[in-house]
């Protein structure tokens, strides 16, 4: 089972963005919220631009990734969703520009990638649309969303889902989360916990976070803010009591991440494994590696009527996904449920290709059951492969 890890590099570099931008202005800014309607676009042109990013990202072809993101683009967008926060349009222009090299710096460090694929997009307005892309790596699948005007092909936000926030919406609200308490104890509070995270005062961060949650209204950011700046402390010994805190505050909210996954999934506690799995975006969550992972989990939970379920949804949202057959394989033999892991494995060879002997069943969990079965026995006579 492939578990996911996002990488963090990217997010702390948000930050230092997010200070360069709030440290010479004192004005109030409301937090907007774009209200997006769908609408008909032609998608063979988003495909064919889209087909080509695809191609670029995994060709780690960096010229050509930097090009499509339009410095232009962001001021306008920093423009729209922000009007009070910024002095100038030179210090617009000055805020997009850092912000473009973070999102190119955050493609370019994130290690042991193996691929990046397109999936689809949605349109909004007009002058957004949505592109979708899962990641792989050796560690598991990320997914982003590549926000995109379809009239110039220009990329004018990023964002990975494991977040609430695209990253030019955690730039905005959290400057204007600054602005707003820039007076008083809440503005000691707020550069109290930023110099926390600086300083990697780990003891000092759980603390602050809580008092800021209950003293600001911006709870949203304030968790992305945490979020995005966990990572920088992976390597630190007091790292699992760090995750552990902030998993129980997000608990105490109801809120989950797929940031947690991992943890949950090592603690054995699969029930909220897979609330943190379903916490992602829907596009993420409907694709077939997330159904697949779902199927695991809710195996591993002793749901396995809910187990073969995903895994067949994971099948049918990508018939070509070999894994996902291995998957739902995996889960039948779980489930003990013989004649269904037959099928799969005729799939897999009348598919895929493969031959399926003893050497290959016997990697998987649970095997001793089904080779030991009736209904094995006589698959294996009928086809010859053992």
């Amino acid at each position: 089972m492939q578990l996911i890890k996002i990488p963090h590099v990217f997010w702390t570099g948000f930050l230092l963005v997010v200070l360069c931008s709030c440290q010479s202005t004192n004005i109030e800014a409301p937090t907007t919220n774009l209200d997006l309607n769908s609408v008909e676009f032609k998608q063979d042109t988003i495909y064919t631009f889209n087909t080509r990013l695809e191609e670029a990202l995994n060709a780690a072809d960096s010229d050509f990734f930097a090009s499509q993101i339009s410095r232009s683009a962001i001021s306008e967008k920093l423009t729209e969703k922000a009007p009070d926060i910024f002095f100038s349009p030179q210090q617009i222009d000055a805020t997009a520009l850092k912000f473009k090299n973070k999102v190119l710096e955050s493609v370019s460090v994130i290690p042991s990638v193996i691929s990046w694929e397109y999936l689809y997009s949605e349109t909004f307005s007009l002058a957004e649309v949505a592109s979708y892309y899962r990641q792989e790596t050796e560690e598991g699948y990320n997914y982003f969303i590549f926000w995109v005007n379809p009239n110039t092909f220009q990329i004018f936000d990023f964002h990975p889902v494991t977040f609430e926030l695209s990253g030019l919406d955690f730039l905005v609200k959290f400057s204007s989360l600054m602005i707003e308490n820039s007076k008083g104890d809440n503005k000691q509070l707020v550069r109290k916990l930023i110099a926390a995270v600086q300083a990697q005062d780990i003891e000092q961060i759980i603390p602050i976070y809580r008092e800021a949650k209950d003293s600001l209204v911006s709870e949203p950011v304030l968790d992305d803010f945490v979020l995005r700046s966990i990572g920088q402390f992976a390597s630190s010994e007091n790292y699992e009591t760090l995750i552990e805190n902030i998993i129980a505050d997000f608990e105490k909210q109801s809120k989950s991440s797929l940031m947690f996954e991992s943890y949950y999934y090592q603690q054995g506690n699969f029930s909220k494994a897979i609330n943190a799995v379903k916490a992602v975006k829907k596009f993420a969550l409907n694709d077939s590696k997330m159904q697949s992972e779902l199927s695991i989990l809710h195996s591993l939970n002793n749901n396995h009527s809910l187990a073969i379920e995903h895994g067949s949804a994971a099948i049918i949202a990508n018939p070509q996904d070999e894994e996902a057959y291995f998957s739902l394989l995996q889960v039948a033999l779980y489930a003990e449920d013989h004649q269904l892991a037959t099928e799969i494995i005729d799939v897999l060879v009348a598919k895929f290709d493969y031959i399926i002997d003893k050497d290959v069943i016997v990697e998987l969990d649970n095997h001793q059951a089904f080779l030991e079965s009736d209904t094995f026995a006589a698959w294996a006579q009928k086809h010859m492969q053992i």
